[in-house]
């Protein structure tokens, strides 16, 4: 009796609280609320807030009764991490979507984390210049991919995000404005604390401003398609590929991908992305296909626009294919290892995408796959560990990610990364849960 009781008390604070950010707050209508949810939870409210004052206000009466928050941008990426273990308050950065200021000149542009990836390449674009980050999702916004750490292959060229962002603002788990970095590349005394947010998933802080790289749009691409069934030769290629070339990206494919983006024989194929000046393309191209080693296969070139379609179509593939995504992070040197070890699942016909440069290995299960389940990404953990490598589970079905942790057992540093939980997010308000180590 005294539970249900409690229960009641807790439901009548909870709806004062939401009636009285009602009066100050857009609300997200009741109907909308489906779209955040989160391995079926749902939240019971949201708020689009339009300012850091009202922000602020949401996380403070969060404190004040107990409440779970979780933000938004897209709700394209709300599946990563673990489930969170509360989720009361669904906070949307739709409202937050404006430009503050780009100054083409100085390559940097500055934005509200709301605005999507598209809408930010559209107005960089119209100074001929461009974001580096290739994500699958054109609709998902910079809060969200930054959250997330997901900026796509062009990291093998231009860096990560973590090069590309030079400032972050935010609005703490206290509800404090902070600010971290600056609007130009050497902009920071002491430590950068703006890199703490990238990859967060929302525990630190919710993001509100960014300041970004721009680059010079490239005028011209090309793709070398290296096609081989011998993993060790493309090895080899990539090794030479990195010591006398400059490719925008590099992708390793296995034959499930192929078959869906290319006509190829062959079981895997490297694309080699280049972006720049056309001339300097085509030099840079004929160098390179007279010093690749012989791949025991075939070499196919696609030019400018045929190349542009080409990424479009390889975006389009994994868009398509996003039920289980899984992420892999092991040393070079293993990287091939893993890779046959991982196309031997053939009966669940695994689109396999790597990034050997960086040891960065992508899995994709199609949602017919329904015996594919925990004991079989359990199985690759562990060999994955044993070769010293990291296994994360970023997005798949509701009862893989109740049955096991995305993150792995990896409890390095956890104590540091609680203290430092600790002193954004005192009262665990932000995505409790979510994180690596259950942070």
């Amino acid at each position: 009796m005294q539970k249900l009781e409690n229960k009641r008390t807790e439901m009548s604070d909870f709806n004062n609280t939401i009636k009285e950010l009602e009066n100050e707050i857009d609300k997200i209508n009741d109907d909308e609320l489906s779209k955040y949810q989160i391995y079926e939870r749902t939240p019971k409210a949201g708020f689009s807030p339009k300012n850091y004052e009202e922000i602020s206000k949401i996380i403070k009466e969060s404190n004040k009764n107990g409440l779970k928050i979780v933000g938004s941008g897209g709700a394209t990426k709300l599946g990563f991490g673990n489930i969170p273990t509360g989720y009361d308050i669904i906070v949307s950065s739709s409202k937050f979507n404006n430009t503050i200021e780009y100054v083409p000149e100085e390559l940097t542009i500055s934005v509200q984390s709301g605005i999507t990836i598209s809408s930010l390449q559209e107005i960089v674009n119209a100074k001929n210049q461009f974001i580096p980050i290739d994500s699958i999702f054109p609709n998902a916004t910079l809060g969200g991919i930054i959250a997330t750490n997901t900026n796509g292959i062009l990291r093998t060229s231009y860096g990560s995000l973590r090069d590309l962002v030079l400032g972050i603002k935010a609005v703490d788990g206290n509800g404090k404005i902070i600010k971290a970095g600056g609007k130009v590349v050497k902009n920071v005394a002491g430590y950068d604390l703006s890199k703490v947010f990238i990859g967060s998933l929302g525990t630190l802080g919710i993001i509100t401003e960014i300041n970004m790289r721009t680059y010079p749009l490239p005028e011209y691409e090309s793709t070398l398609i290296i096609q081989s069934n011998n993993l060790d030769k493309l090895r080899d290629i990539v090794e030479d590929i990195q010591r006398y070339s400059y490719p925008g990206g590099l992708e390793l494919i296995n034959s499930n991908f192929v078959e869906q983006l290319i006509n190829s024989e062959y079981e895997w194929n490297l694309l080699i992305r280049y972006l720049g000046h056309k001339n300097s393309i085509n030099e840079q191209t004929s160098k390179d296909k007279k010093i690749l080693k012989k791949p025991d296969g075939e070499i196919q070139e696609i030019d400018g626009i045929n190349s542009k379609e080409l990424w479009k179509k390889y975006h389009n593939v994994l868009s398509d294919n996003y039920e289980t995504v899984i992420k892999i992070i092991v040393p070079i040197t293993t990287s091939t290892n893993i890779l046959e070890s991982l196309n031997t699942l053939q009966k669940y016909t695994p689109l396999i995408y790597c990034e050997p440069s960086l040891g960065i290995i992508h899995m994709q299960i199609d949602s017919k796959n329904k015996d594919f389940g925990s004991s079989e990404i359990t199985n690759i953990r562990n060999e994955i560990e044993k070769k010293n490598g990291i296994l994360i589970i970023e997005n798949t079905t509701s009862t893989i990610k109740n049955e096991i942790n995305s993150w792995g057992n990896h409890n390095n540093n956890i104590n540091i990364m609680n203290q430092i939980k600790n002193a954004f997010d005192g009262n665990n308000v932000l995505s409790p849960g979510r994180f690596l180590g259950g942070i």
